[in-house]
């Protein structure tokens, strides 16, 4: 009996990660967003760098590689993200309506979260094919691959986080964009900064990570132990969240 209602429940789960991904798709304009918008965004990165003044703390050869490498951490963050943002905007009665067909409120949001999972992978292969473009060779592409999905599972699920904690486009997507802009821009190097405040961002150690696997080859593993942290965290917080919302407080 059991084992008949986990088969039942992977099944309701899988229909809905069709369901979510047939109603993505089906928008060209999406599409083409999940397709062009990381090349867009590592190239921007790498050739506005290039055009800045050098600067003292990078060595001139190093430059342009961080402009990609920042690119490549801000692309794999922030469109799962906006894609987990979108996927709970309006959810409440979806899912309610979902639930009167037997869905449970987990079932919902595992589907999405596999939904988040795969718009992560992807854009993580169309970074790193990107980065090896632009830098011709990368140390350890299996691992810079796994450290661009992480961040995209990890921000996807800060986007699930926001959107069920503020479910409207605007205010959502502003607070959604600041959010990765500035963990992008202050974890990078190219400002130099360095502070405990810094270091407790959640891209600041998947940077680092993605940084040793594309120019050395190496795996810290402390910081992959912290980011690997912030993601069960943050998986943790959003199940939480939503399950909150969706019961009302009831237990089940």
């Amino acid at each position: 009996m059991a084992r008949n209602r986990s088969v039942a429940s992977w099944r309701r789960i899988w229909v809905g990660v069709r369901s979510h991904l047939h109603s993505f798709l089906r928008t060209p304009w999406n599409v083409a967003f999940v397709l062009l918008l990381p090349i867009l965004i590592i190239e921007g990165y790498g050739l506005s760098i290039d055009a800045f003044p050098p600067l003292p703390y990078l060595e001139t050869g190093s430059r342009v590689a961080m402009g990609h490498i920042a690119g490549a951490m801000f692309a794999a963050a922030f469109i799962p993200a906006v894609f987990g943002l979108f996927q709970m905007l309006g959810a409440t009665q979806t899912d309610r309506r979902a639930q009167l067909c037997g869905y449970s409120p987990i079932d919902l949001m595992v589907s999405r979260m596999i939904s988040v999972l795969l718009c992560s992978l992807v854009v993580a292969g169309i970074s790193l094919g990107t980065m090896l473009r632009a830098l011709e060779t990368v140390a350890a592409p299996g691992r810079a691959f796994f450290t661009l999905g992480l961040v995209g599972i990890l921000f996807g699920l800060c986007g699930m986080l926001v959107g069920t904690l503020l479910p409207r486009i605007l205010e959502g997507s502003l607070v959604l964009i600041f959010f990765i802009d500035s963990n992008a821009l202050l974890t990078s190097e190219l400002l130099n900064i360095d502070s405990a405040a810094i270091r407790a961002l959640p891209m600041y150690y998947p940077h680092e990570v993605f940084q040793s696997a594309v120019l050395e080859g190496t795996l810290p593993k402390t910081e992959m132990m912290v980011s690997v942290c912030y993601l069960v965290g943050m998986l943790a917080v959003t199940l939480l969240v939503y399950y909150v919302r969706a019961t009302g407080g009831r237990s089940a």
